[in-house]
Order: structure tokens, then sequence, then C-alpha cells
């Protein structure tokens, strides 16, 4: 009996591994499911190349062309004049701009003169004996000499004896150790090299300055330059002299411009180059930031895209024949603030109208919308 009962365990034991590797066989057996593409919904624009002049639109900001950063060459104190050393204050050209206590300089200054004509009249008596030809443009020379105003040039050696005689006596060497201490005296005073007006006040009066301390900026607000990015492609085509259009950037006001320079370097950055525009006007002050539109040269089989479809600055989706996505090389010409002119499709070829979120090279795709 217990024989009998492992036989039947056995046998069920066996039929029941036949009938798992069955199934299993069955299923390693079935067809796979296919793989379902998502076929991406898309508007599409044929496109129609055309000529288009270079209208665009650049914004930048504008600077006053004549800009003097005033620093103090000598130390003293600073000292009122007739106006305020404050922001805002005019000034005409050669009006004193700043003023520096020179008393105790002009005081040795003066010193060193009365030393040089002292030596110079010492050596009158030996003038005359030995040089009675030089000795009344000397004589003259001395008549003259006054400590309160600048040195004149001494008098032309006659000849060599008389040259180095007056070499001997040091008489070169005071004279022009004085007139360098002259121009020194000179740097204590700073004047108006324009009209115009200061923008920036550092320093008060009574303050003790340096040599070398920065005191304040002082503008000519009759010109001013603006600087605007253009691509490469568009600055060729603009030359000096040329007038552009100018507003501000709520345009309720109007300038005419001339373009003065290029710049011949490219910026590595955004591979453009700066221009420069000159203006003059009411209305206008350092630090605005002014939009200018450029009128350039005719360009042939372009189209304007919005900037948004193109990708990597190069390249844009074409939908070919097949209802997939070709990412083709493309020339952007320029690029205004929302657009692009563009060059490199060909007539009727179809491009996506809209940004496709996830969209690569040869993504299925159908045409919902199609326009120009």
């Amino acid at each position: 009996m217990r024989k009998i009962l492992i036989s039947l365990i056995g046998v069920l034991i066996l039929a029941a591994s036949v009938g798992i590797f069955k199934i299993m066989t069955k299923e390693k057996d079935a067809p796979k499911p296919k793989d379902l593409k998502i076929v991406q919904s898309v508007m599409a624009q044929k496109i129609e190349n055309k000529t288009l002049p270079l209208e665009v639109s650049a914004s930048g900001k504008l600077s006053a062309k004549n800009i003097l950063d005033i620093y103090a060459e000598s130390q003293g104190v600073f000292e009122k004049t007739y106006k305020d050393f404050k922001p805002g204050v005019k000034y005409n050209k050669g009006e004193i701009l700043v003023k520096i206590n020179s008393d105790e300089f002009r005081a040795s200054l003066k010193a060193k003169k009365s030393s040089l004509y002292n030596t110079i009249s010492a050596i009158m008596p030996d003038l005359k004996l030995d040089f009675p030809e030089s000795f009344p443009q000397w004589q003259s020379y001395l008549n003259s000499f006054d400590v309160n105003t600048n040195l004149h040039e001494l008098p032309t050696f006659l000849s060599e004896k008389e040259k180095y005689f007056i070499a001997a006596k040091n008489i070169s060497v005071l004279y022009y150790d004085i007139k360098n201490l002259e121009e020194k005296l000179s740097k204590y005073n700073i004047y108006a090299p324009y009209s115009g007006v200061l923008t920036e006040a550092l320093v008060n009066n009574g303050t003790l300055v340096r040599a070398g301390q920065k005191l304040g900026q002082f503008i000519d607000p009759s010109a001013y330059e603006l600087e605007i990015s253009l691509s490469e492609t568009l600055a060729s085509f603009l030359n000096e002299g040329n007038k552009v259009q100018v507003e501000n950037l709520e345009g309720t006001k109007q300038w005419t411009g001339t373009i003065v320079r290029k710049n011949a370097v490219i910026e590595q950055t955004s591979q453009t180059k700066k221009v420069y525009i000159k203006l003059s006007g009411s209305d206008l002050s350092d630090g605005m930031y002014l939009r200018a539109f450029i009128n350039g040269k005719q360009q042939e089989n372009v189209v304007e895209l919005n900037r948004s479809l193109i990708v990597n600055d190069n390249s844009v989706y074409i939908i070919s024949k097949e209802n997939t996505l070709e990412l083709k090389q493309i020339t952007v010409i320029h690029s205004n603030q929302g657009t692009a002119i563009v060059a490199g499709l060909e007539n009727g070829e179809l491009i996506i109208s809209k940004v496709v979120p996830g969209a690569y090279d040869g993504m299925p795709v159908k045409i919902i919308d199609e326009g120009k």
C-alpha cells in the first residue's frame, strides 16, 4: 500500500512538471506586441523667400562724447571758488573747476626765483668786463625780472665762452629747476577745457586733497555717442556718415544721429560689432537707454522667422516628405528683438511654426495647420 501511494505521488509531480513546462513554452513563443510610435501633431508654415530690407532696431546706452575725470596732481587743501563744486553746476570753457591751496608751494617758488635773481646780479660786473656785447641783454633781463610772474626765457648766448661762463655759475640749472616748479604750480588749479556740467563731486571745501585722488567728473552735454551692437553682416553694410533714426524706449522722443565709427573687433561671446552713433539735441542725458532704427542693405532670398524656432543659433526643424522632423542648417543674417532674418531655406519647404516640446531629428509628425 505504501509503495502504491509513493508511486501515485511521483506520477502527480511528473504531470505537474510537464504542465508547467508547456505553459512556459507557450508564453515564450507568444508574439510580442509591436512598439507604438507616437505621432506628434504640429503646426507648419510654408517658406516663401523674399527680398527684405534690413530695417532693424538695436538698443544701447548713451554716453557723453567728452568726459573728463578730474584727478588731483598736487597735494593741499581744497578751496572754494566763486562756484560751488557740486553735481549739476555748469562751467564755461576756461573757468576754474578746482582750486587747491598753494601758498606754501608758491612761497618756495618765489624763494627760488630770488636766488636766481641774486645769482645773475652777482655776475653782472664780470659780464660787463668780459662780455660787453652780452651785458645789455642780461641787464634788460634783470630789469624785467618779477618773482610774481613766470620766468622769461634766458638771453641767447652770443658765444661758446659766454655759454660756459653762465653754466659754471649754475644759472641754467636754477632756471630749469624754477620752470619745473612753475609747471607744478599750474597743477594746483584745474580749468574747464570746454563748456560743460559737473556730474560728480567727491570732495568738499576744506578737504585735504592728495596727489592722484579723484575729485569728480565733468562732461560736455552738447555731444553724445550711442553705442549699439550689431551682427557682423549688418555692420558691414553701414558706413561712417550714415544717418540713423533714434528714439527713447517709450517712443515719445526722436533724434537723428550719424554713424561716426565702427569697432574692428568682433566680440567673442555675442559675435557682434560695436557701432557708435553721434547724437546732439535737447532732452539727452548721459546714461539713458535709446533705440536706434537702421535701414541696411536689401537682402535677397531671406525669410523672417520667430527667434524661438531657431535651434543652436544656426538650425531650424523642417518637415520632410516622410512627415518627420529634419534639422536643417541656416544662416542668421540679423536678429531683432523677437524675430530673425535668415537665409538657407528653399521656397516651398515646410517648417514648424510653433516650438514642439522634445523635438528631435527623425521625429514623426502630423500637420494640423499649414500657413504662410
